[in-house]
């Protein structure tokens, strides 16, 4: 049984801070932490499922966060949950402000489905660990503590079906206060002016003005939500290269014999100035070049930023004057996520579990399932997940291939069907599933999981296909 459904969102405070502390407990005994989840605080999980954090949403959320200062918390003890170790961060009072004003934005999302009635922060350490292990890990924690962690950002997650990954990032304060953020142009790098492309050298101007009457300096080029808009066409065609690509580091190919091309770009920037026909081509080709002269990495970082920053200031320029936004990112080939399902079937009735403590679907009941592990056949992993999840040994030649069901947008779920198996089916997965029930498979419970009742269906009536979600 999976512990997340691709799709799910976190809001989480992310503690770098604490991983010297925690980092070696995780690995063994926090079940998120092999799914890329770091040592953090949650804010709200689960949040609006992936498919529903629009722009909109997401520069909602930018100007909620913005309404917060930074602050410090502290870790001095450890504290438990049943089956949960964890460290109690102090205050509180910050962090449950932030939970409770964004469920009270989006009241369809309360903390972990409503199913705690006080949503406590923490810092999960253990989930699930063995109870002679509890006393060694806390005398361990104890050693490290306290240390102090600094909040100043609530950050995205969201599961792909194999990982949490971080979306999206946003600082707490921020420009909430009418202050102006610092030029992204930044100050003076490797000794030399750098040319503001939009105005005057760096070297001695003051800080950008605020609008007339105060306002907010907020990126967004005079239409709101814009800088979300196209930061998230950024992020979706990042993932698009990743899934095409692969995940790719070759050399920089830059540095200082790159000047003199850098230089004559800067005068040709010059030059329209003065004439006045200064074009985005200019701006940006003078970033450029500056940043294939950098050999410095923290300076080569310093130039990409500055040209990531006139790249999407350019695009927001092409979204004001009406083209087409969000763009289309480059369509990689499809990948579909595939599940198995496990009937086991014994006088007409199926075995069913209740789902617990997963934060998918809790309460409700589910067919033995699971995914396709690399380098395993569909088979071999139904044998696995019958085997993981009610304990029971069933021999590849009982399977049946019953039905396959494609579910919107990526999953493919394989059901097979046995009715021989040694040993007597047990709830071998107590930390996920609170019951084991035999179900007439024509009369399922209410509050079975929409989709595999669906499969049932589908099976009892000789289909062998069913699309789902589409």
């Amino acid at each position: 049984m999976d512990h997340y459904e691709a799709g799910l969102t976190a809001l989480v405070v992310n503690v770098p801070a604490a991983e010297p502390v925690v980092g070696r407990w995780r690995e063994r005994y926090d079940s998120s932490a092999a799914y890329g989840v770091p040592a953090h605080v949650t804010v709200l999980y689960p949040f609006l499922r992936r498919d529903r954090v629009s722009a909109e949403v997401a520069a909602e959320l930018g100007r909620l966060f913005a309404g917060f200062d930074p602050f410090d918390v502290t870790f001095h003890a450890t504290g438990r949950f049943p089956g949960v170790l964890y460290l109690a961060p102090e205050p509180e009072g910050p962090l449950r402000a932030l939970t409770e004003a964004v469920w009270r934005r989006w009241p369809e999302a309360p903390p972990y489905g409503g199913r705690y009635p006080d949503a406590v922060p923490h810092l999960t350490v253990a989930d699930g660990a063995p109870a002679d292990a509890l006393a060694e890990i806390e005398a361990d924690l104890a050693a490290g503590m306290p240390f102090t962690a600094r909040a100043s950002e609530v950050t995205l997650l969201a599961y792909d079906g194999t990982a949490w990954r971080s979306e999206l990032t946003f600082p707490l304060g921020g420009d909430g206060a009418g202050r102006p953020e610092t030029s992204p142009l930044g100050d003076d790098i490797a000794g030399r002016p750098e040319t503001c492309p939009l105005g005057d050298d760096v070297a001695g101007r003051s800080e950008p003005a605020l609008p007339r009457g105060g306002g907010r300096v907020d990126g967004d080029y005079g239409r709101p939500g814009s800088l979300a808009e196209v930061l998230a066409d950024v992020a979706a065609e990042r993932v698009a290269q990743d899934v095409m690509f692969g995940i790719q580091d070759p050399a920089d190919g830059t540095g200082p014999e790159r000047t003199a091309a850098a230089d004559r770009a800067k005068t040709e920037l010059e030059a329209a100035k003065r004439a006045g026909e200064v074009t985005w081509r200019h701006i940006l080709h003078e970033e450029v070049l500056e940043a294939f002269a950098e050999s410095d990495p923290d300076r080569l970082r310093a130039e990409l930023i500055q040209v990531a920053a006139v790249a999407v200031k350019w695009s927001q320029a092409l979204g004001g004057r009406g083209a087409s936004a969000p763009h289309r990112a480059k369509q990689a080939r499809f990948k579909a996520i595939v599940d198995v399902h496990v009937l086991l079937v014994r006088d007409g009735k199926v075995l069913l579990g209740r789902r617990a403590g997963t934060g998918y679907a809790d309460g409700q009941w589910h067919l033995p399932s699971g995914h396709l592990e690399a380098g395993e056949s569909a088979v071999e992993a139904a044998v696995r997940e019958a085997g993981e999840e009610v304990g029971v040994v069933i021999d590849p030649a009982d399977l049946t291939f019953v039905h396959a069901m494609h579910r919107a947008p990526d999953r493919l779920g394989l059901f097979f069907r046995a009715e021989r198996w040694d040993g007597e089916p047990y709830n071998a997965e107590p930390d996920k599933c609170d019951a084991l029930e035999w179900h007439p498979l024509d009369r399922l419970p209410a509050d079975t999981v929409d989709y595999p009742e669906a499969a049932l269906m589908a099976i009892g009536e000789g289909r062998p296909f069913a699309q789902f979600g589409f």
